[in-house]
């Protein structure tokens, strides 16, 4: 049996910070702290990173502006895959008790050290296809809303 992931390929502006233009675009429905939180990437051939972690930045215009916080923790790939060339896994980052405000747009992106792009060997962040954890504004969930699906989150924390 076989499990099908699909995702978005992590290039090497995005992972350095330069483009935040694919950034993942969220907003909470109350006033709350975020404590965690947890994604799926999946390592493609065998990609070569350092400190692999997920930053938190306000939105400016329509995009991604000033850098809240960066996770407290971070990964390499032996800590995600083990020896494993190929593999998708679900991964937490912890923050600092960042509190964020009711309706107010953020962004969240992965950041990588040393990073390589290539098509044979890279990161990609997992879409929250066909299940999300967050399935507002995307019922119903066919396979042509693919392209627009956000990607599998989960925001660990409490409501202030």
């Amino acid at each position: 049996m076989s499990w099908r992931v699909w995702g978005n390929k992590i290039e090497n502006s995005e992972a350095d910070g330069t483009d935040l233009k694919y950034s993942l675009r969220f907003r909470a429905d109350k006033n709350r702290v975020i404590r965690a939180i947890r994604t799926w990437i999946i390592l493609y051939g065998n990609p070569s990173f350092t400190n692999l972690r997920l930053s938190i930045y306000e939105r400016q215009g329509n995009s991604a502006g000033k850098k809240i916080a960066t996770s407290l923790n971070s990964y390499s790939p032996l800590q995600i895959l083990s020896t494993h060339q190929n593999g998708v896994k679900g991964i937490w980052f912890e923050f600092a008790d960042i509190a964020i405000q009711k309706n107010e747009w953020y962004h969240l992106q992965i950041l990588m050290n040393g990073y390589s792009f290539s098509e044979s060997s890279h990161v990609a962040w997992v879409k929250g296809f066909p299940d999300p954890e967050y399935r507002e504004g995307v019922s119903p969930i066919t396979f042509e809303k693919l392209p627009i699906m956000s990607y599998r989150l989960a925001i660990i924390g409490s409501t202030l």
